[in-house]
């Protein structure tokens, strides 16, 4: 007989109530095996190596370089719309990049993992979109803004809708958007505009995409596409607003 937390119960009903047990097993990987990692997060270990990458190589967000590469509204408006896609890849400071990196890093894995890698490069991808429309229509037309802010607040965003959709918990997850959110408002100097931007975007995306796991197959597919088209045509249409 094997004891129990109530009473005594034979082996073969302690592996009958096993094999039927609703218990949710988890499996570690090796600590410190970066192997592992890439393996779980391809995408967010790809998406920090290429912010490193585009760090080193403006020599530590050198002035030169942000201001070739960062976003200015004024400068968006008369025709520089690159610098909308190339602003979320700059950061101006070790710290910048590295508060930035280790927050995609947290919050990038368990994401990536409940909506697919696929889906989670075009929900990161469209975030960084828009925080970059939001801080061309809000923020200060001759200001420099940069950074992954924008889309990383669109994951978090994500990690909110994903929580919700599996009846999780999210009272933390709201308190870590809103503490980092006032932070934003708080500390001179923070493209606050983007961080919203972003995480209407990826909210957004995010609700889309999950909206698709009630089909399979093609539906799937197009509602999927659906999502990303309309985004993209929110973006555009809000682009035809002058900045202020």
């Amino acid at each position: 007989m094997i004891r129990a937390s109530v009473g005594w119960q034979c082996p073969e009903c302690v592996k009958r109530s096993a094999r039927t047990a609703p218990v949710t097993r988890y499996r570690f990987n090796a600590p410190g095996s970066a192997g592992n990692l890439v393996q779980r997060a391809p995408v967010t270990m790809l998406l920090i190596a290429i912010n490193v990458v585009v760090f080193i190589v403006s020599k530590g967000g050198s002035n030169v370089f942000t201001s070739k590469w960062g976003e200015v509204p004024s400068l968006v408006q008369s025709g520089q719309t690159y610098r909308l896609f190339t602003s979320p890849w700059v950061h101006v400071s070790i710290v910048h990049i590295g508060l930035n990196m280790l927050s995609l890093y947290v919050v990038g894995q368990p994401v990536e993992a409940a909506i697919g890698k696929v889906r989670y490069l075009l929900l990161y991808l469209g975030a960084a979109m828009g925080g970059s429309v939001a801080f061309f229509l809000v923020a200060p037309t001759n200001v420099d803004g940069a950074g992954a802010s924008g889309a990383i607040f669109g994951v978090f965003g994500a990690l909110f809708v994903v929580a919700r959709k599996r009846g999780l918990h999210t009272g933390g997850i709201v308190g870590l958007i809103a503490i980092n959110l006032i932070y934003g408002f708080v500390v001179p100097g923070i493209g606050w505009q983007a961080h919203i931007g972003g995480l209407v975007a990826g909210t957004g995306i995010a609700a889309g995409f999950l909206l698709a796991e009630r089909w399979r197959g093609t539906p799937a597919r197009v509602v999927e596409t659906a999502t990303c088209v309309a985004a993209a045509v929110l973006m555009y249409g809000l682009m035809q607003f002058p900045p202020r």
